[in-house]
């Protein structure tokens, strides 16, 4: 194997391994939106379609969950939209 070979290589193994971890990343919002949506659900009934577009959009793990603890304790799905 020359040296190229082993630069190729070792490129091709930092973009999968960067590759999963985006993958993991994506799926890890996308379940903490979906179930922020099912403690809505939960509490308040049917979440509008424009709501859940909204938290799925979301794009920062720490936001959600904090979405997600006050979705626990807001009295209503009128008081937490008006939160975001």
């Amino acid at each position: 194997m020359t040296l190229a070979d082993k630069f190729r290589e070792e490129g091709r193994k930092q973009g999968f391994e960067e590759g999963l971890k985006q993958g993991f990343e994506k799926r890890r919002l996308e379940v903490a939106s979906e179930m922020l949506c099912i403690v809505l659900e939960g509490r308040f009934g049917p979440v509008p379609h424009s709501l859940s577009e909204v938290l799925g959009g979301i794009r920062d793990f720490e936001s959600l969950r904090g979405l997600h603890r006050h979705a626990i304790r807001c009295g209503s799905l009128e008081q937490f939209t008006a939160s975001l």
